[in-house]
């Protein structure tokens, strides 16, 4: 370190790809035209001016820095919460206060060309980001509704204008629609989106905006009944994942004697080695409900095909209550991005 250099920058792994794209887009434009694009964006609200984050990414200039010299040392980073404009806004004072000589300026190149060098910067920064957020794993989240008498038709049109919601907001997760066919749910509906890891639910899309769209147009014509969050059981389950978009589903629902649950996902596992034929999941349910509480998904291609399903042959004294429903796919209630 040199002099009174006070100016310490220091970034996190994610960041890099955003500033190697700045480094090489820095090597065709004036700092001038980076400076123009980036101070596009204005403070956002609450920001003190100073700490920025960009996405998971913070990041501080000091008040007393005037200017960036890359081979002088870095910033020291600071986690701390403030806004993705204000991070722009930052870089843009720094690439701002370039010296001259480190910047060797071309002018005359479009701006058309400046936009996607910083876009193509953009992306390497937020595809991460998404992608972890929208990871593949083994929990679902299901809900089941009630229409309410003499509203179903109603039900079904406010359900569907907030499916364009989900496409309008650009909901990255398929949600499916059944409705019960028989069983003792007849005429309920249930929804689920499946696959996801669990740390995916803390990123749905929008929840206030959804709840709000939900109170506008579906709670006027049904009533929630249940929501839980349920745990597929891998080495319980044969093919692939389930429910998907076929015409029917049966659905068998195990309430287990308590303190049996766990030989209750050892004779399931064990009939599985024995069903390797069948296609079939088993979830168990984590949170909203009973805990000792399975499901077991098979799909089903038409009405008759569900009263030719093969038992599930379980130990005695493991199950207090099964109860088998079959479920239609709805497509016209159903979304996938």
């Amino acid at each position: 370190m040199r002099g009174n250099l006070r100016d310490r920058f220091i970034i996190r792994p994610l960041f890099l790809p955003f500033l190697l794209s700045v480094w090489v887009s820095k090597r065709v434009f004036s700092h001038e035209s980076i400076s123009f694009l980036l101070q596009l964006y204005t403070p956002g609200p609450g920001c003190g001016g100073e700490v920025f984050r960009f996405g998971v990414l913070s990041f501080q200039w000091p008040a007393s820095s005037r200017r960036f010299l890359p081979r002088s040392g870095f910033v020291q980073p600071t986690v701390q919460a403030a806004c993705a404009p204000c991070a722009a806004r930052s870089l843009a004072h720094a690439f701002s206060r370039f010296p001259a000589t480190l910047q060797p300026l071309r002018r005359g190149m479009s701006m058309r060309y400046l936009q996607l060098v910083f876009a193509a910067a953009l992306l390497g920064i937020f595809s991460p980001l998404s992608h972890a957020q929208n990871s593949p794993g083994q929990f679902a989240r299901l809900v089941i509704l009630e229409p309410r008498p003499g509203l179903r038709s109603e039900f079904t049109a406010g359900y569907q204008r907030h499916l364009v919601w989900h496409k309008n907001n650009k909901d990255p997760w398929t949600w499916y629609g059944w409705t019960c066919v028989l069983g003792e749910r007849l005429g309920q509906f249930m929804d689920g989106t499946f696959g996801h890891a669990i740390t995916n639910f803390d990123h749905a899309i929008d929840p206030t905006g959804d709840s709000a769209d939900n109170d506008r147009n579906v709670s006027p014509y049904a009533d929630f009944v249940s929501h839980g969050i349920y745990e597929r059981l891998e080495t319980a389950s044969t093919g692939a994942l389930l429910p998907d978009a076929s015409p029917f589903m049966a659905l068998n629902t195990y309430t287990v004697v308590p303190g049996q649950e766990s030989s209750f996902e050892f004779a399931i596992t064990n009939s599985a080695k024995l069903s390797e034929n069948q296609r079939l999941s088993w979830y168990k349910l984590r949170i909203g409900g009973q805990l000792s509480h399975y499901l077991l998904v098979r799909p089903v291609q038409t009405f008759s095909g569900s009263g030719a399903l093969p038992e599930i042959e379980l130990p005695a004294g493991l199950v207090q209550h099964v109860q088998s429903e079959l479920l239609r796919f709805q497509p016209t209630l159903s979304y996938e991005p």
